[in-house]
């Protein structure tokens, strides 16, 4: 949620100027994850996925959560 955020923000802040929008989210992206590469889609594709995969953690857990707490109130 931070990275969609950032995103926006950058949006508001700089308008139509997506070059500078970019720019400054590539090197949000690789201050983030300490990297230096020539790829220009890699740091954010990177850190999309971890997004993902903390998400996928969180919905996960709370799928589990429910479960036991569904059971225990309401036993079969």
């Amino acid at each position: 949620m931070d990275l969609v955020q950032k995103i926006l923000n950058y949006i508001i802040f700089y308008g139509s100027d997506i070059i500078e929008v970019y720019t400054d989210l590539l090197k949000y992206a690789q201050k983030q994850l300490d990297i230096k590469t020539d790829i220009v889609w890699l740091p954010i594709i990177i850190l999309l996925g971890v997004y993902a995969l903390f998400g996928l953690f969180a919905a996960a857990t709370g799928i589990r959560v429910e479960g036991r707490c569904l059971t225990s109130l309401f036993p079969v």
